[in-house]
């Protein structure tokens, strides 16, 4: 038995594909301020310029984990924890991409929302 598309399941397709395209647009899209690295560690959380050549050491129960920024992109260049996973994510220069060590509680994400948030708890 062949089954045929009607007008109402292309409409219901179309209707899904618009809707992921406006989501994955709205999540991952360009926003309207400058893309910034946000770091939350044992002190706090910061944001540094994505786009400026920096080394920073984050805190955490374990120690330091060192991250490093280069021609736009950021990377964990060394971290106490054992497994050093967050060191094999690569790097980072999307909006939306993150890298995160859970034995350090380190965590970094690239964000471009152009407003001021904090990293809340739901990080860890």
């Amino acid at each position: 038995m062949k089954m045929r598309l009607r007008a109402g399941d292309m409409l219901a397709l179309t209707l899904a594909a618009l809707v992921t395209v406006f989501f994955f647009r709205y999540a991952y899209g360009a926003g309207s301020g400058e893309a910034r690295l946000c770091i939350q560690e044992e002190a706090g959380a910061f944001v540094y310029p994505i786009d400026a050549d920096l080394d920073i050491d984050a805190s955490g129960p374990l120690g330091i984990t060192r991250i490093l920024i280069r021609g736009g992109q950021a990377f964990v260049a060394h971290s106490p924890c054992r497994d050093k996973l967050c060191m094999s994510m690569g790097h980072v220069s999307q909006t939306g991409g993150w890298i995160a060590c859970l034995p350090n509680r380190v965590f970094i994400k690239i964000d471009n929302s152009g407003m001021e948030k904090d990293v809340d708890a739901a990080t860890y």
